[in-house]
């Protein structure tokens, strides 16, 4: 009982807030007009947990469906980086825009910038702010409907088991970016903008 009433008091006493991301450098930069070739962005960590053995297998049947696209390959790699990334430099040379760290900011806004599908196949997530940055430069998220995902995007940029394939082949023909007052208000909800108040008063409520 009392154990409960302690849970209870903590709850009331919590609030979750979201980490505050600056787009000022995103929003600075303009967006440019849709690309004739849809260019799919992956933007994670080179490793295992964000599941690029399914991204990769699914850009390779989409390639054999016909379908043509030009990729944008973000992220850090590391010592273990898995295999599948070395075969798509080879698999997929003639699509590459850009493969490796970007090595500022800048460099990494304006490749976003040149995308139009931001793309996660993840099996852990503990936010999301590369899918978030890549929303606010224009690209339409094709997410999992699972970890962390269903609780920051809305449902129609969410596939669901067994999905990808035919989420990411859809989204790719039907081109349909997101207007920029639809990402703004998608987007403005995780701006420093909009949390700094709710983090000052959390901070400096005393109690």
């Amino acid at each position: 009982m009392e154990l409960s009433w302690t849970m209870d008091t903590l709850k009331k006493k919590s609030e979750v807030l979201y980490p505050g991301i600056d787009f000022t450098e995103i929003d600075n930069a303009g967006r440019k007009p849709v690309n004739a070739i849809p260019v799919i962005v992956w933007n994670h960590r080179w490793e295992y947990d964000k599941n690029p053995e399914e991204f990769f297998s699914g850009l390779v049947q989409l390639e054999n469906d016909g379908l043509d696209f030009k990729l944008l390959l973000l992220g850090q790699s590391f010592l273990s980086c898995p295999k599948c990334f070395e075969d798509a430099q080879i698999r997929f040379k003639e699509k590459i825009l850009h493969s490796g760290f970007a090595e500022s900011y800048s460099e990494y806004v304006s490749l976003l910038l040149q995308g139009d599908i931001v793309v996660s196949t993840s099996l852990h997530e503990f936010y999301g702010i590369a899918v978030i940055e890549a929303l606010r430069a224009g690209c339409t998220p094709v997410l999992p409907a699972r970890l962390s995902y269903p609780e920051l995007f809305e449902k129609q940029f969410l596939y669901g088991e067994g999905e990808f394939i035919q989420y990411l082949r859809n989204t790719m023909l039907n081109r349909n970016l997101p207007e920029p007052l639809e990402v703004k208000r998608l987007t403005d909800k995780f701006s420093w903008n909009t949390l700094s108040s709710r983090y000052e008063k959390w901070l400096f409520s005393g109690e």
